[in-house]
């Protein structure tokens, strides 16, 4: 969708996480491996360490796992502790007041679904035994057409289901991610010479990890550098988000999408520089990381190489799309666990919003699309699809705070 998975947690889309989820950067990994295209505060002080490449990852109690999804204790996260446990994974709740801005950007994902979803009729049988068919989520979304064109009330035309959330409680996960425009050369010079990399098809054995690509150079030479760009942590956040825009010298842009991994497990570095005591927890941010790494620049690559999973890309003239084939709309798309949510259903969510420095400041209401999917993205975490360049990533930068979150089924 790959900012707090980011960036370094999104095989399907793009997503820095963030999307941050972007939590590779122990922001979001959206996972983002998007099938088509593709998912934060300035730091005063920031410590100064060398970290050698066999350092061993320590993580704290309560993520000591780095388990994908598991998000950060920390002051005003957004998470309710004092909400009672929800005895199954999807409870029909009754929810009034319902507060939802119209938008063409809310049309727009509706209109994605309905595409992703006009020759499919399946049944899905989900978790706590709820079952749901393609025919329900095409219903949906007519009724949420209707209530936008005759007003009332959102719950005289849909039903809602709450996830039961990361801890049981209702709380769910949200990390962000979005699509970074990164300036590159179609040939290396002494300054950009940090490749990226199309997939290997004929290589015997595992592929190789990280460590053997970006220090060993084993991929070099071998005719699969798409382009070079003059920072290699500003590959790793394109691989976290799952896809990425690259721009020539002349202003010529042009997508890449996800091309596929390395399969090696994801490790999220915002995790390891919170566990080190390098970033508080409530400080993770894109930014947080690349203060960081300036700081610290003998640490890039070690650090870097503790994720020995890397991510391929293939260039791309389509719209940036999400794992469901259908183009990614900004605030209104996600990426959710499809073992859980099917691709293509309609949410509602309580969504965090943060002010510039990325504080808590309220929750609000919107409509989702369950558009995309991500490595990072389990039960009680979804990431949230920002949008393009700086707009996308000055949203997805610091987001992975809680919410909560419904799927909507039909009236």
């Amino acid at each position: 969708m790959e900012w707090f998975y980011i960036i370094f947690d999104k095989k399907y889309t793009m997503r820095l996480l963030f999307v941050i989820a972007m939590m590779g950067l122990g922001l979001s990994w959206n996972a983002c491996n998007t099938a088509n295209s593709t998912p934060v505060h300035e730091e005063n002080a920031v410590e100064k360490t060398t970290v050698k490449a066999d350092t061993s990852i320590k993580t704290s109690k309560r993520n000591k796992d780095q388990t994908p999804g598991l998000g950060y204790d920390f002051e005003n996260n957004g998470k309710d502790d004092n909400l009672p446990l929800l005895s199954s994974v999807f409870n029909k709740s009754e929810l009034s007041g319902i507060s939802v801005t119209y938008s063409d950007r809310l049309n727009k994902a509706l209109a994605g679904s309905e595409r992703y979803l006009q020759r499919k009729n399946r049944t899905h049988s989900l978790q706590s035994g709820l079952t749901m068919t393609d025919a329900q989520i095409k219903s949906t979304i007519a009724n949420l057409k209707k209530w936008q064109n005759e007003g009332g009330a959102l719950e005289d035309y849909v039903d809602f289901y709450q996830l039961q959330g990361e801890d049981s409680k209702g709380n769910v996960h949200y990390t962000g991610y979005y699509i970074p425009v990164l300036k590159v050369k179609n040939q290396p010079d002494e300054e950009f010479k940090y490749p990226l990399y199309r997939k290997p098809t004929n290589w015997n054995g595992r592929l190789p990890n990280r460590e053997k690509i970006d220090t060993d150079k084993v991929l070099a030479n071998k005719g699969l550098e798409i382009a070079w760009s003059n920072d290699l942590l500003e590959n790793y956040i394109m691989q976290v988000q799952g896809s990425g825009v690259v721009e020539y010298p002349d202003g010529t842009r042009q997508l890449l999408s996800y091309g596929g991994k390395n399969g090696y497990g994801y490790r999220s570095l915002g995790k390891y520089l919170v566990a080190q005591g390098h970033v508080p927890a409530e400080k993770i941010s894109l930014t947080a990381i690349r203060n960081w790494m300036a700081a610290n620049p003998d640490s890039l690559e070690p650090v870097l190489n503790l994720n020995p999973s890397y991510v391929f890309f293939k260039p791309n003239n389509a719209e940036p799309s999400g794992a469901a084939g259908v183009p990614l709309v900004g605030t209104h798309s996600i990426a959710v666990d499809k073992k859980m949510i099917p691709l293509g259903s309609i949410l509602l969510g309580e969504v965090p919003v943060l002010d510039k420095d990325g504080t808590l400041i309220r929750h609000e209401y919107r409509i989702l699309a369950a558009h995309d999917v991500g490595g990072a993205i389990k039960k009680g975490h979804v990431d949230f699809y920002s949008g393009t360049g700086k707009e996308g990533e000055d949203i997805a930068n610091a987001l992975h705070h809680y919410g909560k979150l419904w799927l909507l089924m039909p009236k």
